[in-house]
């Protein structure tokens, strides 16, 4: 951990330098999908995409798709200042926010809150991206948690109304309703068309695009990330409720995140491994494969002391390579025929996915383990940084490069969540100072 500390205070400089870039590229990087930008924004399909499946949205002589959907305000892509995606993610819009958090630049943070609710509106959930091949499905539900994180620090108690409005409807109507509910009271992931895709991808691009750790069919396990997610939403809702003083309402979401908390650690919760694992309502089961999901429960408050203690203890050092965490301690084989390759698995280490867990290892009190989980990211993307001058979407948890297993495109250069880490993490190690 000294020799990590070491290095990154030797970038200092270069830190602060890709910091101030990135404080001024969000704002600068900012997209539009009102009736101008949906007549002319046209995408090049990346070779083997599977979302690219609209045959009435692609011109077959170019290989261009025209399917933005229209949103009132500007938002942040993915890709940012790089040209990777021209849609708003529900994902990836909670780490860019958090980005924008550090900068301060909470105006731009409303313009993407306006959004959300401006799809919930319309189509009764946040869509995964806006786009008309996204109308089945949404991604993990982090919206209601990012708002609270907003209204923390911009008290607005008209908005506040709003937000917990639309995001108890999107709780309601989508992802508590009788298509993603399961026997067990948990929730599952689908997609709600299954235009394109085989219904099993579908409903697995609602959680990860893709992964082994579902056994190839998600519609069959109650996903830890969604229940975890809900669960943060349960205690948002609750926040938001108490700040208005609708103290019964609050009262009733306290309610809900305890039952779903019981839930998760009666179905999710492992004893014989000392885990949270997948379970397989349909047979029962738990399945084998560990994956950061299994941390996910300390970011929200669900395990208990002796739970998390077993968990970092037990779990978290075959995570620990010395260029990041991988999403599996392993590479499980494919369930999937059209893949060899799935990038939600070893070795590669996504920005996001690092950031909730630093925060779960920080809520119990693991905090020199969360210190290792950081510089150990950070140290890694600014090698990567020095040596190609662009941030990157993950990177290889065990030799720190990009070169990974191909599912379906290459590593892609990208702002979103890595800029965000780059932001939220140096202010940890304090070279903001």
């Amino acid at each position: 951990m000294d020799d990590t500390l070491v290095a990154l205070n030797r970038r200092r400089g270069l830190w602060q330098e890709l910091d101030a870039d990135i404080r001024t590229s969000w704002l600068d990087s900012r997209r539009q999908a009102r009736e101008k930008e949906i007549r002319t924004v046209r995408d090049v399909i990346l070779p083997g995409d599977p979302d690219a499946h609209d045959a009435d949205e692609v011109d077959s002589s170019t290989g261009i798709r025209d399917s933005l959907l229209y949103l009132p305000h500007p938002y942040l892509t993915p890709g940012g200042k790089e040209a990777a995606f021209s849609e708003m993610y529900a994902w990836d819009t909670f780490f860019i926010n958090e980005g924008l958090r550090a900068h301060e630049h909470f105006g731009a943070i409303q313009d993407h809150l306006r959004n959300q609710l401006f799809l919930i509106d319309r189509y009764g959930f946040v869509l995964t991206g806006n786009r008309t091949y996204y109308l089945g499905r949404s991604q993990i539900p982090l919206g209601a948690e990012g708002a609270r994180r907003y209204f923390m620090e911009q008290p607005d108690r008209h908005l506040m109304l709003q937000a917990l409005g639309g995001f108890s409807r999107e709780y309601e109507t989508y992802w508590t309703a009788d298509h993603h509910l399961t026997p067990t009271g948990l929730s599952t992931a689908r997609d709600l068309l299954n235009e394109g895709l085989r219904p099993e991808l579908a409903a697995e691009a609602e959680v990860f695009d893709f992964t082994a750790v579902f056994e190839g069919d998600v519609r069959n396990c109650t996903p830890i990330m969604i229940n975890v997610a809900l669960a943060r939403a349960e205690t948002a809702l609750g926040w938001m409720a108490s700040e208005l003083g609708l103290e019964e309402l609050a009262s009733k979401w306290a309610d809900r995140f305890e039952q779903r908390k019981s839930l998760i650690n009666h179905y999710i919760w492992n004893e014989e491994r000392k885990g949270y694992y997948e379970f397989q309502y349909t047979t029962g089961t738990s399945l084998p494969f560990r994956s950061l999901a299994m941390f996910m429960p300390l970011w929200a408050g669900i395990a208990s002391p002796e739970q998390a203690q077993c968990l970092v203890s037990r779990h978290l050092p075959d995570f620990l390579l010395p260029f990041g965490c991988p999403f599996t301690d392993k590479a499980y084989p494919s369930p999937h025929p059209e893949f060899q390759h799935l990038q939600w698995s070893y070795p590669a280490a996504w920005p996001s996915f690092h950031l909730l867990l630093i925060e779960g290892l920080d809520a119990y009190g693991y905090t020199a383990e969360a210190d290792v989980v950081a510089s150990r990211l950070l140290l890694t993307i600014l090698r990567k940084f020095e040596e190609t001058g662009k941030l990157w979407e993950k990177y290889h948890a065990a030799d720190g490069g990009i070169e990974i297993p191909v599912e379906r495109y290459p590593t892609a250069p990208m702002q979103g969540w890595t800029a965000a880490t780059v932001a939220i993490l140096g202010r940890r190690f304090r070279l903001d100072k």
